[in-house]
Protein backbone atom coordinates (compact mmCIF):
# COMPACT_ATOMS: atom_id res chain seq x y z
CA UNK A 1 0.00 0.00 0.00
CA UNK A 2 2.43 2.69 1.21
CA UNK A 3 4.68 2.32 -2.26
CA UNK A 4 2.29 1.59 -4.54
CA UNK A 5 1.33 5.54 -3.83
CA UNK A 6 4.75 6.40 -4.58
CA UNK A 7 4.43 4.58 -7.94
CA UNK A 8 0.76 6.39 -8.70
CA UNK A 9 3.03 9.55 -7.91
CA UNK A 10 5.25 8.31 -10.46
CA UNK A 11 2.66 7.72 -13.09
CA UNK A 12 1.29 10.47 -13.08
CA UNK A 13 4.48 12.36 -13.79
CA UNK A 14 4.77 10.22 -16.73
CA UNK A 15 1.34 10.91 -17.75
CA UNK A 16 2.41 14.62 -17.67
CA UNK A 17 5.24 14.50 -19.52
CA UNK A 18 3.61 11.96 -21.66
CA UNK A 19 0.93 14.74 -22.70
CA UNK A 20 3.56 16.84 -23.26
CA UNK A 21 5.35 15.13 -25.46
CA UNK A 22 2.80 14.39 -27.84
CA UNK A 23 1.75 18.27 -27.74
CA UNK A 24 5.25 18.87 -28.71
CA UNK A 25 5.15 16.04 -31.95
CA UNK A 26 1.78 17.79 -32.96
CA UNK A 27 3.60 21.06 -33.19
CA UNK A 28 6.65 19.40 -34.96
CA UNK A 29 4.75 17.59 -37.43
CA UNK A 30 3.39 21.04 -38.55
CA UNK A 31 6.62 22.75 -37.68
CA UNK A 32 7.36 25.20 -41.58
CA UNK A 33 11.06 24.10 -41.60
CA UNK A 34 12.63 21.13 -41.17
CA UNK A 35 14.94 20.20 -37.92
CA UNK A 36 18.38 19.94 -38.49
CA UNK A 37 19.50 17.73 -35.88
CA UNK A 38 23.64 17.53 -35.22
CA UNK A 39 25.38 15.14 -36.86
CA UNK A 40 25.81 11.45 -34.36
CA UNK A 41 28.95 9.53 -35.75
CA UNK A 42 28.51 5.72 -35.86
CA UNK A 43 31.32 3.65 -34.12
CA UNK A 44 30.23 0.40 -34.76
CA UNK A 45 31.42 -1.76 -31.95
CA UNK A 46 30.60 -5.88 -32.61
CA UNK A 47 30.05 -8.22 -29.77
CA UNK A 48 29.11 -11.99 -29.85
CA UNK A 49 26.35 -13.07 -27.56
CA UNK A 50 25.89 -17.11 -27.51
CA UNK A 51 27.01 -17.29 -31.08
CA UNK A 52 25.21 -14.48 -32.84
CA UNK A 53 26.76 -11.15 -33.58
CA UNK A 54 25.22 -7.86 -32.76
CA UNK A 55 26.30 -4.52 -33.87
CA UNK A 56 26.53 -1.34 -31.51
CA UNK A 57 26.67 2.09 -33.57
CA UNK A 58 26.67 4.22 -30.78
CA UNK A 59 28.21 2.52 -27.82
CA UNK A 60 30.48 5.41 -27.27
CA UNK A 61 27.56 7.35 -26.28
CA UNK A 62 27.19 5.34 -22.99
CA UNK A 63 30.40 7.37 -22.02
CA UNK A 64 28.36 10.02 -20.59
CA UNK A 65 31.59 12.01 -18.86
CA UNK A 66 34.10 11.96 -22.22
CA UNK A 67 33.95 15.47 -24.17
CA UNK A 68 33.01 14.25 -27.65
CA UNK A 69 29.74 12.70 -25.70
CA UNK A 70 29.53 16.28 -23.52
CA UNK A 71 30.06 18.26 -26.89
CA UNK A 72 27.18 15.64 -28.89
CA UNK A 73 24.92 16.30 -25.93
CA UNK A 74 25.47 20.15 -25.47
CA UNK A 75 24.70 20.41 -29.45
CA UNK A 76 21.21 18.35 -28.70
CA UNK A 77 20.31 20.38 -26.15
CA UNK A 78 20.79 23.59 -27.69
CA UNK A 79 18.39 22.10 -30.90
CA UNK A 80 16.01 21.04 -27.82
CA UNK A 81 16.20 24.31 -26.22
CA UNK A 82 15.68 26.27 -29.85
CA UNK A 83 12.75 23.57 -30.41
CA UNK A 84 10.72 23.73 -27.45
CA UNK A 85 11.31 27.97 -27.25
CA UNK A 86 9.39 28.12 -30.79
CA UNK A 87 6.26 26.24 -29.54
CA UNK A 88 3.74 29.46 -29.45
CA UNK A 89 1.74 27.89 -27.03
CA UNK A 90 4.34 26.96 -24.76
CA UNK A 91 3.79 29.21 -21.73
CA UNK A 92 0.12 28.23 -21.37
CA UNK A 93 0.94 24.11 -21.65
CA UNK A 94 3.45 24.90 -18.92
CA UNK A 95 1.11 26.75 -16.72
CA UNK A 96 -1.73 24.08 -17.36
CA UNK A 97 1.67 21.30 -16.54
CA UNK A 98 2.40 23.62 -12.95
CA UNK A 99 -1.29 22.85 -11.86
CA UNK A 100 -1.14 18.79 -12.73
CA UNK A 101 2.28 19.17 -10.84
CA UNK A 102 0.62 21.25 -7.98
CA UNK A 103 -2.42 19.36 -7.84
CA UNK A 104 -3.05 17.33 -4.13
CA UNK A 105 -2.66 13.72 -4.68
CA UNK A 106 -4.15 11.67 -1.62
CA UNK A 107 -3.44 7.77 -0.98
CA UNK A 108 -6.43 5.92 0.12
CA UNK A 109 -7.10 5.69 4.28
CA UNK A 110 -6.29 2.18 5.70
CA UNK A 111 -5.93 0.82 9.10
CA UNK A 112 -2.74 0.98 11.25
CA UNK A 113 -1.81 -2.58 11.42
CA UNK A 114 -5.06 -3.65 13.43
CA UNK A 115 -5.10 -0.63 15.44
CA UNK A 116 -8.50 2.18 15.48
CA UNK A 117 -6.20 4.47 13.82
CA UNK A 118 -6.33 5.11 10.05
CA UNK A 119 -2.77 6.25 7.98
CA UNK A 120 -2.79 8.00 4.53
CA UNK A 121 0.05 9.87 2.29
CA UNK A 122 -0.51 12.80 1.05
CA UNK A 123 0.86 15.49 -0.92
CA UNK A 124 -0.60 18.88 -1.65
CA UNK A 125 1.32 21.54 -3.52
CA UNK A 126 4.78 21.01 -4.81
CA UNK A 127 6.39 19.48 -2.34
CA UNK A 128 8.96 16.61 -3.55
CA UNK A 129 7.40 13.80 -0.78
CA UNK A 130 3.88 12.81 0.27
CA UNK A 131 3.97 13.43 4.28
CA UNK A 132 2.35 10.91 6.19
CA UNK A 133 -1.02 11.83 7.90
CA UNK A 134 -2.97 9.91 10.52
CA UNK A 135 -6.50 9.84 11.81
CA UNK A 136 -6.77 8.99 15.03
CA UNK A 137 -9.50 6.25 16.08
CA UNK A 138 -11.79 7.45 12.97
CA UNK A 139 -11.43 7.67 9.49
CA UNK A 140 -13.32 10.37 9.37
CA UNK A 141 -11.73 12.48 12.05
CA UNK A 142 -8.92 15.42 11.63
CA UNK A 143 -5.82 13.88 9.58
CA UNK A 144 -2.41 15.15 11.73
CA UNK A 145 0.57 15.07 10.07
CA UNK A 146 2.82 12.62 11.76
CA UNK A 147 5.68 12.51 9.65
CA UNK A 148 7.08 14.91 6.61
CA UNK A 149 9.97 13.56 4.79
CA UNK A 150 10.18 17.29 2.77
CA UNK A 151 12.13 18.41 6.48
CA UNK A 152 14.84 15.40 6.53
CA UNK A 153 17.03 16.91 3.71
CA UNK A 154 17.51 20.25 1.87
CA UNK A 155 18.10 19.11 -1.32
CA UNK A 156 14.83 16.96 -1.69
CA UNK A 157 16.97 13.71 -2.10
CA UNK A 158 15.66 11.68 0.86
CA UNK A 159 13.08 9.33 0.37
CA UNK A 160 10.53 7.06 3.04
CA UNK A 161 10.50 3.66 2.05
CA UNK A 162 8.47 2.52 4.87
CA UNK A 163 6.49 3.30 8.32
CA UNK A 164 5.98 1.22 11.69
CA UNK A 165 3.96 2.28 14.40
CA UNK A 166 4.71 0.77 18.02
CA UNK A 167 2.23 -0.84 18.97
CA UNK A 168 0.49 1.84 21.02
CA UNK A 169 0.44 3.96 17.88
CA UNK A 170 2.82 6.94 20.18
CA UNK A 171 6.02 6.66 17.93
CA UNK A 172 6.75 5.34 14.29
CA UNK A 173 9.43 4.30 12.95
CA UNK A 174 10.96 5.50 9.67
CA UNK A 175 13.19 4.03 7.05
CA UNK A 176 14.85 6.54 5.09
CA UNK A 177 16.60 6.11 1.52
CA UNK A 178 19.01 8.63 -0.27
CA UNK A 179 18.17 8.78 -3.70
Amino acid sequence: MRRSFHRRLGSAVRLVASAAAVLLAAHLAHAAEPIEYPPTLAKPVVETFHGVEVTDNYRWLEADTAWPVCLWTQRQNMLTRKTLDAIPERERILKRLREFAAAPRVSIPYRAYGRDDYVQWRREGLVEHAGLYIREKDYRAKPRLALDPNTWDDADKVLCEYVDPSPDGRLHEAGAKRL
